[in-house]
Formats: structure tokens, C-alpha cells, sequence
């Protein structure tokens, strides 16, 4: 058992609104709970922390056109409820100016093997200790 579970939250706001594009907010929101409340159960860890992307990155500083294939994607209709969702009842911390990997490879970092990281990133892979990390 871990004492922490480090949770990606951009990977379930995402698509749990995506998944809900043509329903009400709050099948999505619930779809985000639901998922919230399987990770930790999953990992029976003691404590957990959810981060989401906030303002900036330093990426684009250094390489303008970063990411620029998903400049044309629409974003989900909920994303925004579900983002505040995260942030006002699971507490989930926004990370301003890295990606929200990069965060949770720093808190990964600092915590040591008592923590595991939570999402379907492939970034994570590349860390050491436990990581769930599962198919889209």
C-alpha cells in the first residue's frame, strides 16, 4: 500500500467531459467522481493529490508552436465545470507554467517510493517506483 496517490487530473477532466459532450454537466461530473473515487480505492492509498494545468508553460516560451496540432480541437463543452468540480470539492492544486506531468514527476520525486502516480500519460513511465498507468 502507498501512502499517496498523485493523481492526473487533466486526464479525467478531459475525458469525462469529452464522454459527456451530448449530456447533461452533471453525468460528467459524476463520471469524474467516479473515476476519482476508483483510483484511490484502487490504490488504497492514505492520502491523495489531484493537479490540473493551470496558466502558462514554459514550453511554448522556448518552441511557439508546441502542441500546435491541438490549436483546431474544439475542448469539451463541460471541461470548465469539471475543472472547478476538481478543484472545489477534491481539492485539486492548478499547476501554472510546467505541465501537469512535470508536477507530478516533482511530487513523485520528493515523496519518494511512498507515493504512486496516477494516469495514462506515457511520461510517467519513465519514472521509477509504481505508476498506473492504463490505455485511453
Amino acid at each position: 500500500m502507498k501512502e499517496l496517490a498523485l493523481i492526473d487530473g487533466d486526464l479525467i477532466t478531459y475525458p469525462c467531459s469529452a464522454s459527456a459532450e451530448n449530456d447533461p454537466l452533471d453525468i460528467a461530473i459524476s463520471r469524474a467522481n467516479e473515476l476519482l473515487h476508483r483510483i484511490i480505492f484502487e490504490t488504497a492509498a492514505k492520502e491523495y493529490q489531484v493537479f490540473i494545468s493551470g496558466s502558462g508553460n514554459f514550453r511554448y516560451d522556448i518552441y511557439p508552436l508546441y502542441k500546435a496540432n491541438r490549436l483546431d480541437k474544439p475542448r469539451p463543452v463541460h471541461l470548465d465545470a469539471v475543472r472547478e468540480f476538481l478543484i472545489t470539492e477534491w481539492k485539486a492544486e492548478l499547476v501554472n507554467e510546467i505541465e501537469t506531468d512535470d508536477r507530478l514527476g516533482i511530487e513523485h520525486n520528493r515523496h519518494g517510493l511512498s507515493s504512486v502516480l496516477c494516469s495514462f500519460d506515457k511520461d510517467m513511465l519513465q519514472l521509477p517506483g509504481i505508476s498506473i498507468v492504463t490505455g485511453k
